[in-house]
């Protein structure tokens, strides 16, 4: 954990400026140069296979023996430990968002609600992979920036809070207040 913390806080910088720019180049290849993961896929393991042939051609040429061309093998509990993983987190949460919708606090379904209708609009704008890479480049310069600079920018966020916190005053003030409560107690029909 603390390696992952010394890249997103740029504490060796050749490490963090690596990581930065594979997934700079990972963009451009996706988004600029309009490849597609099958695509990219796809041209690794011809040049793979095109390498082991020519490595098992010219060695038994060579040495008048085949060539031992290592078999490559990924363990079955990788996979099965991401598949727990990955369900784990999805299941995690959806729960979530079952409690937020099954709950009765108004004020948290509705920031729920208000931060879906925000990423629908934000991908309506960008592709999913710039959606991904904004994402990463913000987690990978935010947390230095504000470790730089933590004092102004707290001091700029309470500002905020405290404009929204006023403005949130006023519309109750002169609106939701304004609004008729009914009775939600319901009758036993009879």
């Amino acid at each position: 954990m603390t390696a992952a913390a010394d890249v997103l806080l740029w504490r060796n910088k050749k490490i963090s400026s690596s990581v930065l720019a594979v997934a700079t180049a990972a963009w451009v290849f996706f988004e600029w140069l309009d490849y597609h993961f099958l695509t990219i896929v796809s041209f690794v393991l011809v040049l793979g296979m095109v390498v082991q042939f020519g490595w098992s051609s010219f060695a038994g040429m060579l040495n008048g023996s085949p060539s031992n061309v290592p078999r490559v093998e990924l363990p079955e509990e990788l996979f099965a430990n991401m598949g727990a993983a990955v369900g784990a987190q999805v299941n995690k949460f959806l729960g979530s968002l079952q409690d937020v919708s099954c709950g009765r606090d108004l004020k948290q379904f509705l920031m729920v609600i208000s931060g879906f209708i925000v990423a629908a609009f934000i991908g309506s704008w960008f592709s999913l992979i710039t959606v991904i890479y904004i994402g990463f480049v913000c987690a990978h310069t935010l947390p230095v920036f504000y470790e730089r600079y933590h004092d102004q920018v707290d001091e700029v966020l309470y500002n905020m809070l405290g404009l929204i916190g006023s403005q949130y005053q006023k519309l109750d003030k002169g609106v939701l207040s304004k609004m008729p409560k009914g009775n939600l107690k319901f009758r036993k029909s009879q």
